[in-house]
């Protein structure tokens, strides 16, 4: 289905200066796998993920993969992003259930998309 309009609205905030948004390589190749699947040509065509990866690069930090990568979450995919927070002290803003369900035990900063933007300002 269709993200939450919270996520659409974070995301908007995040790049328009409210945060430094952080990526690292493994963060990148996974997003533009994301952006490949079937679901997301309603929103655009395939051909266009180039530049929205671009794009995000040009607005973003880029910083090292984390070098140790820890069981921390139900879905081991989600693994390398809070071994990421962890290793640039970052928080994670996601929709994602499987992050959200254990922030608690994560000993990093977790937020889901609307509580992001409950403290986020854009500048």
């Amino acid at each position: 289905g269709r993200p939450p309009a919270s996520v659409a609205i974070a995301v908007d905030t995040a790049f328009a200066g409210a945060s430094v948004v952080l990526v690292c390589p493994i963060l990148i190749v996974e997003l533009d796998a994301v952006l490949r699947r079937d679901k997301f040509r309603r929103y655009f065509p395939l051909e266009d993920v180039p530049e929205i990866i671009a794009w995000v690069l040009g607005a973003s930090q880029m910083v090292e993969d984390p070098i140790t990568i820890r069981a921390a979450t139900r879905d081991t995919k989600d693994d390398y992003l809070v071994a990421f927070a962890r290793s640039v002290d970052a928080t994670i803003v996601t929709g994602d259930r499987d992050i959200l369900d254990v922030r608690d035990d994560l000993r990093i900063d977790v937020l889901s998309a609307r509580e992001y933007l409950l403290i986020a300002r854009p500048r």
